[in-house]
């Protein structure tokens, strides 16, 4: 019996070996200069989720190479026999300089097949010269060249090409559970994109650094040395990034319920850049605690550790100080400030959550910009650092020389009281030139954005530890903002609807935020209406919305997002019942949520 388990369990060892081998077939196959690699994981599964998502949004009825989108790759491309349908495919971009001869023709598939033999015969025309053949592909007037690389036919516009060694590429960490698991993937090799990339940034660091100089100068701007400092300084930090990465991806994965997306930058570790994101901290709570129940455009939480900020601080910001230190005048003196203050700020907070609402007011009356924030931490010292990062935009202000848009400053302790907090006032008014119809005209948007009065931003704390942030908020909103805050309220984050999408976000994340595309849609109709547009579009009342995460793992960061079905499934139908009413056909049933 012990061996009878025995041998059943070294049966599954081998047999989860073969399948690892199998999915990494495609990626030993690549050339070791290949630049970026697109994979698709198992063709044939890719195909059924691309015809089913087509088939959910009623694509599959108007276009019907979606109803089996292999199936009609295959139809176009004259390819019946010996694709394995179940591997993996590849395509890969590489360096230009691999054929010299013809550097627009850096590319090449890898088609995983069953019977290269067969895959062959699918050219009526293949002409083949020891182990390379040309063939004619259906409607492609120039040759391609077919070879044999391990379980895949390597396509490629160049025979030069398909000659190549092909050691394979080998992704690490994050980047390669990436590669294994999602459904689609573009992964930049790293260590040939720096080799690439790196010296041509150098190449060109002094002509983009001339232009920007030049740029600056023209526009009659003060300090154009010290901003050309400052850009130099900012294409160094960019190559350093790329010089500590060691793989980035973006990947598509699709599910009955929705689609999913991940931007991934993975880092050495030792590096400046792995050590800033390993110290990152996530958090598995919603990230909404205290923001009111609202009708929101976007909203979201984060989390922030002030023990860790004096490092992301000194890595971020220091460098600029540093840069200014070697500047002169009021600017300079009022950047370091706002440096100053941004810091403060950073060591201060541990946490908060951000709201944008969507406006209902008349157009030129009321704010079209109303964002209320609860930011918790130490509510007395954040109140002064945020006042101080407010002077410090002053000071930026009054020293960008003559403008044909003036921005005014103003700051008022103790402006109001509502519902029992009091708020200090900063006002920013815009003041255009009369006599510059340029500058007139950006007034008028300026004053769409936020009221007639400029941008008002009231900062007062609800208790010790949590501070209130709004920005063009009515009282009425403002005061419901209070009371979430005061009771440190969950029910945003309690909706089932935004329960579903967050699940299919990282748990541990160090920001999340939520994109209200039905608030977005319906508050620009609403405002088309004013200036007499109407648009015959009608959504479902309260669609989940699009998620967004920002999240670390070890050395890599990730952005994830995840679009439910739902919501793609009601934007399509509302899509093309607007279009049935305008061409003036009968208007299909009311777009619904399934």
């Amino acid at each position: 019996m012990k061996r009878q388990i025995r041998l059943a369990m070294t049966a599954v060892v081998l047999l989860i070996c073969l399948v690892a081998r199998t999915r990494a077939d495609v990626l030993e196959q690549v050339p070791e200069d290949a630049l970026v690699v697109i994979k698709v994981n198992n063709l044939q599964s890719v195909s059924n989720k691309l015809s089913k998502f087509a088939d959910d949004i009623g694509l599959a009825q108007a276009m019907q190479q979606f109803k089996d989108p292999l199936n009609a790759l295959q139809q176009q491309a004259g390819i019946k026999e010996g694709l394995n349908k179940e591997g993996d495919l590849a395509f890969v971009g590489l360096d230009p300089k691999t054929d010299p001869e013809h550097e627009d023709e850096a590319m090449l598939f890898l088609i995983p097949v069953t019977d290269y033999k067969a895959f062959i015969g699918n050219f009526a025309d293949a002409k083949t010269e020891g182990e390379v053949t040309e063939v004619t592909l259906p409607n492609t007037p120039q040759p391609s060249y077919i070879a044999h690389w391990g379980n895949y036919a390597v396509l490629a516009p160049s025979k030069a090409i398909v000659a190549l060694k092909h050691g394979g590429v080998k992704p690490q960490g994050a980047v390669a559970k990436e590669l294994a698991s999602k459904d689609i993937v573009v992964f930049g090799n790293m260590p040939k994109v720096k080799e690439r990339v790196l010296p041509m940034i150098q190449e060109h660091k002094g002509e983009l650094l001339e232009k920007v100089q030049a740029g600056i100068q023209q526009s009659g701007a003060p300090n154009a040395a010290m901003m050309k400092n400052m850009v130099s300084m900012f294409v160094d930090a960019a190559s350093a990034l790329i010089r500590d990465s060691r793989g980035a991806s973006f990947a598509i994965n699709f599910t009955p319920e929705g689609i999913s997306t991940t931007l991934l930058g993975d880092f050495n570790e030792g590096t400046k850049a792995a050590d800033i994101v390993s110290g990152v901290k996530n958090s598995s709570e919603p990230l909404l605690e205290g923001l009111p129940t609202e009708k929101y455009l976007f909203f979201g939480g984060f989390v922030n550790d002030p023990a860790n900020a004096p490092k992301i601080s000194a890595a971020l910001l220091d460098p600029i100080a540093d840069e200014l230190k070697k500047a002169q005048g009021d600017q300079a003196a009022a950047i370091n400030d706002y440096i100053d203050s941004t810091k403060k700020i950073l060591s201060l907070y541990t946490g908060g959550a951000i709201g944008v609402i969507a406006p209902t007011g008349a157009i030129g009356q009321d704010a079209l910009v109303q964002t209320v924030s609860i930011i918790h931490g130490n509510s007395k010292e954040l109140v002064a650092a945020y006042k101080q990062a407010f002077a410090a935009q002053q000071k930026l202000a009054a020293g960008l020389g003559q403008q044909a848009v003036k921005m005014d400053i103003e700051s008022k302790d103790n402006a109001k009281t509502v519902n029992g907090v009091n708020f200090d006032q900063i006002t920013m008014k815009f003041n255009a030139d009369p006599n510059d119809p340029q500058a007139q005209q950006a007034q008028q948007g300026i004053n769409m954005m936020y009221g007639p009065n400029g941008m008002q931003v009231l900062l007062g704390a609800a208790d010790d530890n949590t501070v209130i942030v709004a920005m063009g908020v009515p009282e009425a909103q403002l005061t419901e903002a209070i009371d979430a805050a005061k009771k440190k309220d969950t029910a945003v984050a309690s909706t089932e609807s935004l329960k579903t999408v967050a699940a299919n976000l990282p748990k541990n994340r160090v920001m999340v935020g939520y994109i209200a595309v039905d608030q977005i849609v319906t508050t620009g109709l609403n405002y088309a209406r004013q200036f007499g547009f109407g648009v015959p579009l009608q959504l479902p009342p309260d669609l989940p919305p699009i998620g967004i995460a920002i999240a670390t793992e070890g050395s890599s960061v990730r952005i994830d997002s995840y679009t439910p079905m739902s919501l793609i499934q009601s934007l399509v139908a509302a899509g093309m019942q607007m279009k049935m009413q305008m061409q003036g056909g009968g208007a299909p049933p009311p777009a619904a949520v399934p």
